[in-house]
C-alpha cells in the first residue's frame, strides 16, 4: 500500500528507521545501505519544500492536535511556529463552526478528502479565510493517524469582494434610493437608466425612457447649453458641470431641475457612462421668485425714497438693518473680513468709528425729546473708501424703569448733498492750486480782453513777469487771434451758464476781476473749441500753441481764462509720423499706403495720354525664409535692405518701387507705350536682384518671382491691379520660382476655382465624404503582409479628383491635419478589424511634412491607436524626403517620440528628393520606399534605373533598413527586384487600390456587413 512521504518526513528520521526495521529492510550503524541514504536525502528535500512553501501546511493527529505546520501556516494564524505545535484545531475555529468541523473530521476518519473555503480565527483575533484541501493520514499499518491540509489565504480576496459588494450596494442605494432624480447616459448621450424619483417627477415609465436621447426630455431652449457641456464632459475637457434646465414631463408640463453631471471613466481614461443628479426646484424656485419679487418691490420702494431702517434691541444686543444699508459694494464682505460674525457686528463695524458713540442708547436718549424722538447724522461704510452720510430720525423706547431697551430709526442717505456743499467750498482752492500747478501757461483776461493774471508756467513760456503784463492787451501774447469774434462766441456761451459769485484765481490783483464758482461755472457751453495759433514771446520769437479758452461771468460781465500749450514737439512728431505713415521703416521705401495712392493717381491720368498704360510689378523674393531661418532675422533685414537699394537705383524715370511687407516689393511704372518696355523693366529688375551679394560672410545669389498686371483705362482699381499681379507672381512660384508672369484673366478664374475647391474639400473632410482605399503590400514571396491607405475624393460633379490636386491644396490651406487624421482613423479602424483574421497585417499611412512640425502628433496618433485597438507596431507612417529637411530638429523630436511609441517610419519616394545619407543616418527610420519611376525603368531594361534600385536596396540593408519597391506591375519586375534582395513590394501586379469592402474580400477576411 503506497503512503505519502510527508508523514514519514514529519515523524522524523528515528521513526523512519523503526518502520524500516520492522519490515526487515534496513540495518543500523555502519552497515546502513544506500537505500537509507536515498531516503534521508528525499526527506531533506521534502522538508525544504514544505518549509519554504507559500501555502500553509497544517497536520493534526487523530485528536485534532497540531503535530506539524510550516512557517506560512503559522503566519496565517498570527502565531509563532513553536506555539502552534500541540494546540487543538478547535482553538482557531469559532464556536458556531465546531459542529461542522467535527463532521469534517469524521469524514477524514472514513478516508474522505475535502476541498472547501473555510473561516478561522487568528490568534490576534482577526479573521482568516482560506481555501483548504484536506486529506486523511495513515500509518504504515493503514490506521488513521490524523489529517493534512493545504491552506491558500483568501482573506484579502474576500475583503476586496466584500468591499466591492458594499460599494455596489451603496451605489444602488444612492442611485435608486436617492431623494433626487438620477439618470445614467451613454457616451452617445442616450438614456440607459433612471431612478424612481426622476420617473415619478417626469411621469414616465422606465421602458419609455430607455434608449431615448437626452434631448428628448429637455426643453428645446435648453438643449444646446446642456448638450455642449455634456460633450465637453465626455471629451474630458471638464470634470463636471452644474446647470439649471427645464425638463419636459410626459404630460407636456415643465419641471425645473438643478442638474449636477459627472462622468465615470475606465482605467484608460475613456468614458464609460455619465451620471446626472436632478433636484426638482420647480416649487422652490416659484416660492423664491415670489419672495424675491415682494422683497424687490419693497426694496425698490425704499430705495426710490432713499430710505433706510435700523432697529437696535439693546437688551439682546441685536441690531437689524435694511438691505439698503448694505447697498455699499462689498459692505458685508468687508465687515466679515474685519471679524464680524453676524449682521449686528457688521452694522457696527460699518458705522464710522468716530460716530459710533452718537448711536449709543445713552447718547441718543440724551438728545431725544420728551416723546423719545431724536435726529442724528452719522457716517456709514467700509473704512477703506469714502463713507456715506446718513440723516436719521428715530425714537428711543424705555421700559417701566426708564431704561432704554430699544432704538428704532429711519434714515435717508444725504451724502450727495453733504459732499456737494463741501465741494463748493473746496472748488476755489482746488482751481487756484490746479492753475498754479499746471505745466501749461494760463492767462486770465477781463471783459476788455486785457491781461489780469498769469501763472508761473506762463512766466517761463513768455518771458514776462506777472506784474509786467497786467493791463496789457491779449494781442501782445496772441497776436494772430481774432479776439473780437472769439469774445462774441464765448460771451454768448457764458451767458447761458450759471452766474458766478466774486472770486478769482488771481484775487488781490489790481484788476479786481473775480468769479465765484470756479470750476463749477465752466460748463461745456462756455468753453470754445481748442484752436491752434502762434504765441509771441517777450523777445519777439514765436512758437506754435494750442489755445483753450473759457468764458465766465463776473458781476454780469464776461471774463476769460485761457490755457496755452506749447505744441512745438507735437508738430514735429506729427510731421515725423506723417512721413512714417507712408514709409517702410526697414528699407525707407514707400509703403503700401503710398503705393496704392500712386497707382490710383497713375490710373486716373490714363485718359489724358492716349495709348499709354500703367504697369504694376509684384516682386516676391525666392527662398527668403531660408535666409531668415539659416542665418538670422537680422541678416534677413540686411538682405532686404540691400535688395531694396538695388531696386531703387534700378528704377527708370516714371517708376516707383515700394515695399508691401515681408519679402514683397511693388513697382509702379506709368506712361508706358509699348509692351517691350514692360519686358525690359522686368528683365532689368530680375538682373538687378540676381547679382551676387555677401551677408555676414555668406555668398548669396538672390532671385525673385515677378507678376505683372497692366491698366489701360481709368476703370482699374489699385487693389485689383495689385491682386492681379499677385496672382501672376503666384503662378510663377508654382512653376518653380525665378519666373516672370503677366496676368491673364484665366489666372483669376483658376484662383476662384481653387477657392471653390478648397471650400468643397473642407466640406468633404468635415462631412466624412472622402474615401480611403487600400493597396496591398507583399513580401518577397508575394505573401500579403500589409496595406497602404490612400485618400480618394469622389466629387459629386467632377468625379474622381487626383490626390496630386487636393493634397497640396489641403497643405496650403491648413486642412492637411484634418485630412491626415481622417485617413489615419479610418486606416487604424479597418486594420484593427482585419488583424482579427490576419494578425501579422500592418497598415501604412502617409503623413504630410506639415504634421512633423507639430509636437502633439505622437499624442494624437497614440490616442487614435488606443481608440481603435490597434497596436503601434501595426502602423507604419510614410514621410517624404522633403519633409525631413523642412525643419530637421523638430522632425527628429517628433519621429523619435513616434518610434518610442512603437510606430514604424518609412521614407517615401526615395530617390526623387534630396536623397541625403546624412538624413537617413540621423532620422529614426526603418523602411526605405523606392520611387516607382525607377521600378518602371526595369521593364524597359534601363541599366541606370536598375543600378539605382540595386544600390538603394544595398544601402537600405547596410543601414539596417528594409526596402520597399512601389509600382510593380509585371512578373519581370518582380523577379529582378527579388534578385536584388528587395524586402517588400506593392503595385498593380497584386492589386490596384481597393475600397474597404474589396480589400476585405482580397485579404480573405469575413465581411462585416454580413
Amino acid at each position: 500500500m503506497n503512503r505519502p512521504v510527508l508523514p514519514i518526513l514529519i515523524q522524523g528520521q528515528g521513526a523512519a528507521r523503526r518502520i524500516a526495521t520492522d519490515k526487515g529492510q534496513w540495518v543500523a550503524g555502519e552497515r546502513e545501505t544506500s537505500i537509507l541514504k536515498t531516503q534521508r536525502a528525499s526527506e531533506f528535500h521534502y522538508r525544504q519544500i514544505v518549509e519554504t512553501a507559500q501555502e500553509g501546511i497544517w497536520v493534526i493527529d487523530a485528536n485534532a492536535a497540531t503535530t506539524f505546520a510550516n512557517q506560512a501556516m503559522a503566519d496565517m494564524l498570527a502565531c509563532s511556529l513553536d506555539s502552534l505545535i500541540g494546540r487543538s484545531l478547535f482553538e482557531f475555529i469559532a464556536i458556531w463552526q465546531h459542529d461542522i468541523t467535527i463532521k469534517r473530521l469524521a469524514q477524514r476518519r472514513l478516508g474522505e478528502s475535502d476541498r472547501s473555503v473555510r473561516h478561522y480565527r487568528r490568534q490576534d483575533g482577526g479573521d482568516l479565510w482560506a481555501h483548504v484541501a484536506a486529506n486523511p493520514l495513515y500509518d504504515e499499518d493503514g490506521r488513521y493517524i490524523g489529517a493534512l491540509a493545504m491552506f491558500t489565504d483568501l482573506t484579502e480576496q474576500r475583503r476586496t469582494e466584500a468591499a466591492l459588494r458594499a460599494s455596489e450596494e451603496r451605489f444602488r442605494r444612492m442611485f435608486y434610493g436617492s431623494p433626487f432624480g438620477k439618470a445614467i447616459v451613454t457616451p452617445e448621450l442616450l438614456i440607459s437608466d433612471v431612478n424612481d424619483t426622476l420617473l415619478k417627477g417626469l411621469g414616465y415609465k422606465l421602458e419609455e425612457l430607455l434608449g431615448l436621447p437626452l434631448s428628448a426630455i429637455t426643453h428645446p431652449e435648453d438643449v444646446d447649453a446642456d448638450l455642449e457641456q455634456a460633450k465637453q464632459l465626455f471629451r474630458g475637457e471638464i470634470d463636471a458641470y452644474r446647470l439649471n434646465k427645464r425638463y419636459i414631463r410626459r404630460d407636456g408640463s415643465m419641471l425645473l431641475g438643478r442638474l449636477t453631471a459627472s462622468v465615470v471613466r475606465d482605467d484608460y481614461g475613456l468614458p464609460l457612462y455619465g451620471i446626472g443628479a436632478i433636484e426638482d426646484v420647480t416649487e422652490k424656485e416659484a416660492i423664491a421668485e415670489a419672495l424675491a419679487d415682494r422683497e424687490s418691490r419693497l426694496r425698490l420702494a425704499m430705495e426710490a425714497a432713499d430710505l433706510v431702517t435700523w432697529d437696535y434691541d439693546v437688551v439682546a444686543g441685536v441690531c437689524e438693518s435694511s438691505d439698503h444699508y448694505y447697498g455699499i459694494t462689498d459692505g458685508q464682505r468687508h465687515a466679515a473680513s474685519q471679524g464680524a460674525e453676524n449682521d449686528t457686528e457688521g452694522f457696527w463695524l460699518l458705522v464710522h468709528p468716530d460716530d459710533r458713540r452718537l448711536l449709543q442708547p445713552q447718547a441718543l436718549a440724551a438728545v431725544a425729546s420728551s416723546d423719545g424722538s431724536f435726529v442724528v447724522d452719522f457716517r456709514f461704510g467700509p473704512s477703506d473708501r469714502p463713507p456715506r452720510w446718513v440723516h436719521s430720525r428715530g425714537r428711543v423706547v424705555r421700559d417701566n424703569r426708564g431704561e432704554v431697551v430699544r432704538v428704532m430709526g429711519v434714515g435717508i442717505d444725504f451724502t450727495a448733498r453733504r459732499l456737494a456743499e463741501q465741494r463748493r467750498l473746496d472748488a476755489q482752492l482746488m482751481y487756484r492750486r490746479t492753475i498754479e500747478a499746471s505745466s501749461d501757461p494760463f492767462i486770465a483776461f477781463d471783459a476788455d480782453l486785457n491781461i489780469v493774471g498769469i501763472n508761473r508756467a506762463a512766466e517761463r513760456a513768455f518771458g514776462w513777469a506777472e506784474g509786467e503784463l497786467e493791463g496789457r492787451p491779449a494781442a501782445g501774447l496772441l497776436p494772430d487771434v481774432s479776439f473780437d469774434r472769439l469774445a462774441e462766441q464765448l460771451s454768448a456761451a457764458a451767458g447761458a451758464d450759471a452766474s458766478c459769485a466774486d472770486w478769482s484765481p488771481f484775487a488781490g490783483s489790481s484788476s479786481g476781476a473775480a468769479c465765484s464758482s470756479g470750476a463749477d461755472s465752466l460748463g461745456p457751453d462756455s468753453a470754445g473749441a481748442p484752436f491752434e495759433t502762434e504765441a509771441c514771446r517777450r523777445d519777439g520769437s514765436r512758437f506754435p500753441a494750442e489755445i483753450s479758452m473759457v468764458a465766465i461771468e463776473t458781476d454780469g460781465r464776461p471774463s476769460y481764462h485761457a490755457f496755452v500749450r506749447d505744441i512745438t514737439e507735437r508738430k514735429s512728431t506729427e510731421q515725423a509720423l506723417a512721413r512714417l505713415a507712408l514709409t517702410d521703416t526697414l528699407t525707407g521705401l514707400p509703403n503700401r499706403a503710398l503705393l496704392m495712392d500712386r497707382i490710383t493717381a497713375s490710373v486716373a491720368r490714363l485718359d489724358r495720354a492716349e495709348n499709354s498704360f500703367v504697369a504694376v510689378v509684384f516682386v516676391d523674393l525666392d527662398r527668403f525664409k531660408l535666409v531668415n531661418d539659416s542665418m538670422s532675422h537680422q541678416a534677413g533685414d540686411r538682405y532686404l535692405s540691400v535688395l531694396a537699394q538695388r531696386l531703387t537705383n534700378a528704377m527708370p524715370p516714371g517708376a516707383l518701387v515700394g515695399r508691401l511687407g515681408g519679402d514683397e516689393f511693388l513697382v509702379v511704372a506709368e506712361d508706358l507705350r509699348h509692351e517691350w518696355q514692360v519686358s525690359a523693366l522686368a528683365e532689368h529688375i530680375t538682373r538687378c536682384i540676381g547679382a551676387p551679394l555677401s551677408i555676414d560672410g555668406q555668398q548669396l545669389r538672390p532671385s525673385a518671382s515677378l507678376g505683372i498686371s497692366l491698366a489701360r483705362n481709368r476703370g482699374a482699381s489699385a487693389e485689383g491691379l495689385v491682386a492681379d499681379a499677385d496672382l501672376a507672381m503666384y503662378r510663377g512660384k508654382e512653376q518653380g520660382g525665378g519666373r516672370v508672369e503677366v496676368f491673364h484673366t484665366t489666372m483669376r478664374e483658376n484662383a476662384l476655382a481653387r477657392i471653390r475647391l478648397e471650400g468643397e474639400l473642407r466640406g468633404a473632410i468635415e462631412a466624412g465624404h472622402l474615401s480611403v482605399y487600400f493597396q496591398p503590400i507583399a513580401a518577397a514571396d508575394s505573401a500579403i503582409v500589409g496595406v497602404e491607405a490612400l485618400a480618394r475624393w469622389f466629387h459629386p460633379e467632377r468625379g474622381l479628383i487626383s490626390p496630386c490636386d487636393f493634397v497640396p491644396l489641403a497643405e496650403r490651406t491648413g486642412l492637411i491635419a484634418a485630412l491626415d487624421d481622417y485617413v489615419l482613423r479610418t486606416a487604424c479602424r479597418e486594420a484593427a478589424a482585419w488583424r482579427q483574421h490576419r494578425p501579422d497585417l500592418y497598415v501604412s499611412v502617409n503623413i504630410s511634412s506639415y504634421q512633423l512640425a507639430d509636437p502633439q502628433l505622437p499624442l494624437r496618433i497614440g490616442r487614435i491607436l488606443a481608440q481603435n485597438g490597434l497596436p503601434a507596431e501595426a502602423l507604419c507612417l510614410e514621410i517624404t524626403e522633403s519633409a525631413l529637411i523642412t525643419d530637421p530638429d523638430a522632425a527628429v523630436a517628433v519621429l523619435q517620440s513616434l518610434v518610442q511609441l512603437g510606430v514604424r517610419i518609412a521614407v517615401d519616394d526615395y530617390g526623387t528628393g534630396y536623397s541625403s545619407l546624412q538624413y537617413l543616418r540621423r532620422f529614426p527610420v526603418q523602411l526605405l520606399k523606392l520611387d516607382q519611376s525607377f521600378v518602371a525603368g526595369l521593364a524597359e531594361g534601363n541599366p541606370q534605373d536598375r543600378a539605382i534600385l540595386a544600390s538603394s536596396i544595398d544601402l537600405a540593408h547596410a543601414l539596417g533598413l528594409k526596402a520597399i519597391a512601389e509600382g510593380v506591375e509585371s512578373v519581370q519586375q518582380l523577379v529582378l527586384l527579388h534578385e536584388m534582395g528587395c524586402d517588400l513590394m506593392q503595385g498593380f501586379l497584386w492589386s490596384q487600390p481597393l475600397s474597404v469592402e474589396d480589400a476585405t474580400t482580397f485579404l480573405g477576411c469575413p465581411s462585416r456587413i454580413e
